[in-house]
C-alpha cells in the first residue's frame, strides 16, 4: 500500500517521468489495444497524457496482497483522471485498477503490470 501511495505521489510531482520511474525494466502497462513494455516506452505513452496541461490523475489503493515468499504482490484501487476537451469542458473518468508489484534485489517494490478498467459511461 505504501509503494502504491508513493507511486501516486511521485506521479503527481513529476508527471510521466514519475509514473515511468516505478516500472521494472520488464514492466508492462496495458492500454486500449496493446501492451506497452519497459519504462522508456511507458514514459513515451504517458507523456501524451501529461502533455495536456489540463490532465491530472489520482488514485488510492483499497487493498493489497503479498505472496507467501514476499516478493510479489498486487494492489487494487480506484482512480480518477481529469482533463478539459477542446471547448474547455471538463471530462472526468473514474475506474478500478490492478497493479502487480515485484520486490527487486534491494527490496524496492516495482510495477511489473498495471491495468485500469474505466467505469461504464452513464
Amino acid at each position: 500500500m505504501d509503494a502504491d501511495r508513493a507511486f501516486a505521489r511521485v506521479t503527481r510531482e513529476r508527471g510521466a517521468e514519475g509514473w515511468a520511474s516505478f516500472f521494472a525494466a520488464d514492466g508492462v502497462m496495458i492500454v486500449p489495444g496493446r501492451e506497452v513494455r519497459g519504462p522508456d516506452e511507458i514514459r513515451e505513452v504517458m507523456e501524451q497524457s501529461f502533455g495536456d496541461t489540463t490532465f491530472t490523475i489520482s488514485w488510492e489503493p483499497r487493498r493489497a496482497e503479498i505472496s507467501a515468499v514476499g516478493d510479489l504482490g498486487y494492489t487494487v484501487g480506484r482512480y480518477e483522471t481529469r482533463r478539459s476537451d477542446a471547448d474547455d469542458e471538463p471530462i472526468t473518468q473514474r475506474g478500478t485498477y490492478v497493479t502487480i508489484w515485484r520486490s527487486n534485489s534491494e527490496g524496492t517494490w516495482q510495477v511489473v503490470l498495471d491495468v485500469g478498467a474505466p467505469d461504464p459511461a452513464n
